[in-house]
């Protein structure tokens, strides 16, 4: 597994634990006492920069939730985001081939497919918005020459949210509402003078690791989205942050509409799996709780002000 110490990988390695699986993940060597507590093998390497690829006992499935954490910082980072998210793929790759892995999961992203406000399909247009969606639709056309190897499964995942999470849509709009700064709002249209902003189909990090964990154990193959069937904004999701933290949001509208929105059709998924998601408003309060990026000042004054209130 690549990417076993990251925000979605950490609980996939627990409930793939669970259910008795050896892993060996290819992770950093600061990341190794972590996964080693957990009960993995790591064999040390640094994606897209080490040049060795190691060599592995024989293992029969595959996991790539790799990718670079710089692909914000458009040019200055680009080489790091290529660097990760396709040399790094394709040294993955190989080191499966050469371990004679049968089966191979690689997750790309729900940003690949082209802008569009319907439900995005598995058979929709797809397209690059930015570098990070160009490198991850790389990433899927690599991983489907390897198919003479094994098979692949292409994972998209939509808006995947949660406590501890850094740099993502859900943890932005947390931090902003707690500093009282504007939410943009991008309108449909020139004429939606009071938008709700983007739409989304979010999933919580439990559901998406208890997912992937339960389609390792089914015969799925080819791409699938990964994402909730709850469709909220951005408003929504500023309005009930800005409740559950006790101040009031602020927006400002964007002169620029947005050319779609990121809502899945998730009908594949749920034929194949039949998951209980956690409502977007109870994994939202959840993430408040036991915090996100930059949200420690916040929750000290959320519960500096409930302690106020029950005085």
């Amino acid at each position: 597994m690549a990417g076993a110490s990251g925000f979605l990988g950490l609980p996939v390695v627990a409930k793939l634990r669970g259910q008795g699986c050896r892993i060996t993940a290819l992770a950093r060597r600061d990341a190794k006492p972590r996964l080693e507590e957990l009960g993995c093998e790591v064999a040390a390497m640094n994606l897209g920069v080490d040049r060795s690829i190691p060599k592995l006992a024989r293992h029969d499935l595959a996991i790539f939730l790799a990718q670079s954490r710089r692909y914000r910082n458009w040019p200055d980072d680009s080489p790091d985001v290529l660097a990760v998210n396709v040399l790094g793929l394709t040294q993955f790759l190989e080191a499966a081939r050469r371990a004679g892995v049968r089966r191979l999961f690689y997750f790309s992203s729900g940003s690949v497919y082209e802008p569009s406000f319907d439900p995005l399909r598995e058979d929709s247009p797809v397209g690059s918005r930015d570098l990070y969606a160009m490198s991850k639709r790389m990433g899927e056309e690599i991983t489907l020459h390897y198919r003479g190897y094994f098979d692949v499964v292409i994972l998209r995942p939509f808006v995947i949210y949660g406590p501890g999470q850094q740099d993502r849509l859900v943890p932005m709009i947390l931090s902003r509402v707690s500093r009282s700064e504007p939410i943009s709002l991008h309108p449909r249209d020139i004429s939606d003078t009071n938008p709700e902003g983007l739409v989304v189909t979010p999933c919580h990090v439990e559901d998406a690791a208890r997912i992937t964990a339960a389609l390792v154990e089914t015969s799925v193959d080819g791409v699938l989205n990964l994402a909730g069937c709850e469709r909220v904004s951005i408003r929504a999701i500023a309005e009930e942050a800005a409740r559950i933290l006790g101040q009031a949001p602020r927006f400002e509208v964007d002169a620029e509409p947005r050319t779609g929105d990121l809502i899945a059709d998730p009908s594949r998924l749920l034929g194949l799996v039949q998951p209980r998601f956690v409502p977007f408003q109870e994994g939202l309060a959840e993430t408040v709780r036991e915090g996100w990026e930059g949200g420690k000042a916040a929750q000290l004054r959320l519960r500096t002000s409930r302690l106020e209130g029950a005085s």
